[in-house]
């Protein structure tokens, strides 16, 4: 299974000019690789690869090579049907005491 990190601004932050502002710098290429060399996980921030520890970028178990990458599996987007049920869910979660 393949991953990703997401950072989000929600649509009502009071901050979103700061909030922009700070995933700005976090794409920066030296604070993103500055972030893979202290985490261990891997960026497709390519501009940020010559700041990384060349041993992070050899290691397949971090960057997996192309051929692994053919048997891997994303998780696709939702159909409406079950995004309105992923929607009604986390309504449930995100208003609960």
């Amino acid at each position: 299974m393949l991953w990703n990190d997401t950072f989000v601004i929600p649509a009502n932050s009071p901050n979103k000019f700061t909030a922009e502002l700070f995933l700005n710098f976090l794409m920066r290429a030296d604070i993103n690789a500055q972030i893979v060399n202290e985490n261990l996980y891997a960026t497709p921030n390519e501009a940020a690869y010559e700041f990384i520890d060349p041993e992070i970028l050899k290691n397949p178990l971090i960057y997996p090579p192309n051929e692994d990458l053919l048997n891997a599996e994303l998780i696709l987007p939702l159909s409406t049907q079950g995004q309105q049920l992923y929607d009604e869910i986390w309504e449930r979660f995100s208003t609960a005491p």
